[in-house]
């Protein structure tokens, strides 16, 4: 929780006083909302964390010992036991991808992984005309079967035998694959914020551990994941920087749509490019969330949060809330572009909880959390080790957008994962 706190006042720090000025209708009214909202997601996560503590102490006294084998995700969980998921997971992983990439690309082209231009290929795929099938379809409402192949590779993989090996390293390329063709960096953000859990358990480790043994090998893990972020950060900005050459974005910039919310940029030495990048992709949200505080609410009937799910019943029912959402709406007042621009997650919650019911919401949500987290620590849960992992792909975009809804794909992961978890007590577990 003091990891999440530090990040998103991270976030908000960098929108005022960021590389970038935007213009909003006011800073303070916006910084207050957001401050309650984290105050809210604390609370709900420390309360529930209060009552946790209380009814099973003796259990958790005994079971946060680093040095005991019973410590960690899945520690009591024998290979076996996971088995089953782990394959399903990952041949569904590998077929899912292929039949996207030759879906939308035509064919798998290995020499991509030679001659990478993730700008190129993100607008040749924005321009595509392809579309979906029924097998799409039926791949975006079964996507949660790719939820635990990542998660459970990393942290069996040692245990592994050599089959399952190439199993994980097949789901890696053919996943790599699809990411290189399509251009997009979420695919490959969501794999490196699915290694956060790992990263705070080989925190404890190391810090807490009486073994030198342990310490270091938590040191290591630690190093790893923090050098892939690293990693991550510098190419993502590249990226953008590159997607900005390619359409030649400065003129658009500058004079463009997007110009018209950006008072100017500040000069920061050495790290003023890559704070850039990041302003505009994730921190941009709070510009259109902004503006969204200035309007009405119109409630949205509880389908306003995510827009495949909102398309998904306009097709079937005939009942469109589209254009009374806060995004759409935004738009329309503003001209801050619905689906180009992000306006944030609490906005898209806000379509359903108004602003002033997202305090709510996000106690709910911290509160979940302390959960979901709870369960993969103390019940060697699979469904909740998944789920904890998978929630971190919500909390990191709350500036930006409500990744954990937006898609269908998502959509349809999160709604499932959430029902595993609640029936994880009486789900069994098929044995290889």
């Amino acid at each position: 929780m003091k990891t999440t706190v530090i990040y998103l006042l991270f976030t908000i720090v960098l929108f005022v006083y960021g590389p970038i000025k935007w213009k909003v209708p006011t800073y303070n009214k916006l910084v207050i909302f957001l401050l309650v909202y984290i105050a809210s997601f604390v609370l709900g996560y420390c309360f529930q964390l209060h009552r946790k503590k209380r009814s099973n102490q003796e259990l958790i006294n005994t079971l946060s010992d680093p040095d005991s084998p019973c410590f960690g995700l899945l520690a009591k969980t024998d290979v076996k036991h996971i088995a089953f998921i782990f394959a399903l997971s990952s041949v569904y992983s590998i077929f899912r991808n292929i039949i996207l990439t030759v879906h939308y690309y035509g064919s798998l082209d290995f020499s991509a992984f030679l001659n990478i231009d993730l700008a190129a290929t993100y607008f040749d795929r924005l321009g595509s005309d392809v579309q979906g099938t029924w097998y799409i379809q039926l791949l975006n409402y079964t996507s949660v079967l790719d939820a635990f192949w990542f998660i459970l590779g990393i942290l069996y993989f040692k245990r592994f035998k050599v089959s399952y090996k190439c199993l994980f390293f097949a789901a890696i390329v053919f996943s790599s694959l699809y990411n290189v063709m399509s251009g997009t960096m979420i695919s490959w953000a969501i794999l490196v914020f699915r290694l956060i859990p790992v990263f705070f358990i080989g925190l404890y480790k190391a810090k807490h551990s009486k073994k030198i043994q342990t310490k270091r090998k938590s040191r290591k893990i630690i190093i790893l994941i923090i050098l892939v972020c690293v990693i991550f950060v510098f190419l993502f900005s590249s990226v953008q920087e590159s997607r900005y050459e390619y359409m030649d974005k400065e003129l658009e910039y500058n004079e463009g749509t997007l110009g018209r919310f950006i008072e100017e940029e500040r000069d920061i030495p050495v790290i003023g490019t890559v704070l850039r990048s990041v302003d505009i992709y994730i921190v941009n949200g709070y510009c259109g969330m902004a503006y969204g505080l200035e309007l009405e609410p119109k409630f949205t009937y509880g389908i306003g949060f995510s827009r495949d799910f909102a398309r998904l019943i306009n097709q079937n029912f005939g009942f469109d809330v589209s254009d009374y959402t806060y995004p759409q709406r935004i738009e329309d007042e503003y001209g801050w572009l619905n689906g180009r621009y992000w306006p944030s997650a609490f906005t898209w919650f806000a379509s359903d909880w108004t602003f002033y019911g997202i305090p709510i919401l996000m106690f709910i949500f911290g509160a979940f959390l302390c959960n979901v987290w709870y369960s993969a620590l103390y019940e060697n849960s699979i469904v909740a080790t998944a789920l904890s992992s998978w929630l971190w792909i919500g909390i990191i975009f709350l500036p930006a957008n409500n990744q954990l809804f937006q898609s269908l794909s998502s959509f349809m992961t999160t709604v499932c994962l959430i029902i595993l978890y609640q029936m994880r007590k009486i789900l069994p577990r098929i044995v290889f």
